[in-house]
């Protein structure tokens, strides 16, 4: 928050806005590519998955959008989300609503 504020300071007192650099989450955004990493641990991470737990999607996006049918079928999938998605019977349990709500609940 200092760094923010000694910022927005600065801004103020001068003609010039303070750069930090490009602050970017630690997400993939639309038309981004998947790291690398992602593709070389995906099959260790299906064998060794014992719950999938999926939140806030459509859904719609490969690859990401067929890791539930790479699943085990012996493994439970719950979908958080504010609608069904997927192919019918790809989850196991359906918790709709808000996935902050529903997570909170669960805590």
């Amino acid at each position: 928050l200092q760094i923010c504020q000694d910022a927005i300071m600065q801004w103020l007192c001068s003609d010039k806005i303070a750069s930090f650099g490009v602050m970017k989450p630690d997400i993939v955004f639309f038309g981004e590519s998947l790291s690398a990493d992602y593709h070389d641990t995906l099959q260790k991470d299906i064998e060794q998955c014992d719950l999938m737990l999926v939140l806030g999607t459509s859904l719609r996006v490969a690859p990401v959008n067929t890791l539930p049918q790479q699943i085990s079928s012996e493994v439970p999938i719950i979908l958080i989300n504010r609608e069904v998605v997927g192919r019918p019977n790809e989850f196991d349990v359906h918790l709709l609503g808000n996935s902050d709500d529903v997570v909170n609940t669960l805590l």
